[in-house]
């Protein structure tokens, strides 16, 4: 589905806008585990990383570690990269959702969730923007990520030798 050689990740962030049309997303990797819906939105799988997508227009950032900034920045559809130490993360989301008065914000936060946002950043941006609201990843990406799209059937074949 991607353009030319291109990697799929900017048409499943376009049709994902299209379909929910409101709101912005935010999608979390921490000091641990692989998030699978950074990586299908962005194909970036990196520590300390974040990715701002807002549903309503064409804003789109991903800020991550000063590690692997560079080799982030080569292979990413996103043009808007920034490198910021992992402790600079909270405050760094907390800013960027208030400059872009983002007011509904779908994030990995539920107890089903297999990588929630952490509670204690959840804490702080309510407290510092206390009409945002907050919702569980929309039903439009998870439909999205059960039907592979040519690349990911691709990518399944050559993983089980077909």
């Amino acid at each position: 589905m991607g353009t030319g050689n291109l990697p799929p990740y900017s048409d499943r962030r376009k049709r994902l806008r299209e379909s929910v049309a409101r709101g912005w997303l935010l999608l979390y990797q921490g000091g641990e585990y692989f998030n699978e819906n950074l990586y299908y939105l962005t194909g970036v799988d990196a520590f300390h990383t974040f990715a701002l997508i807002s549903l309503e227009s064409s804003f789109e950032v991903l800020v991550t570690n000063p590690f692997q900034f560079h080799e982030i920045r080569e292979g990413c559809t996103i043009e808007d990269i920034r490198a910021v130490p992992p402790r600079e993360i909270a405050p760094t989301i907390i800013r960027m959702l208030s400059e872009n008065s983002v007011s509904l914000l779908y994030t990995d936060y539920s107890f089903e969730s297999r990588l929630p946002l952490p509670g204690e950043l959840l804490d702080r941006m309510k407290k510092s923007m206390p009409g945002i609201r907050v919702e569980p990843l929309p039903a439009q990406l998870q439909r999205m990520r059960m039907i592979k799209d040519p690349t990911e059937i691709s990518t399944i074949k050559r993983g089980i030798g077909v």
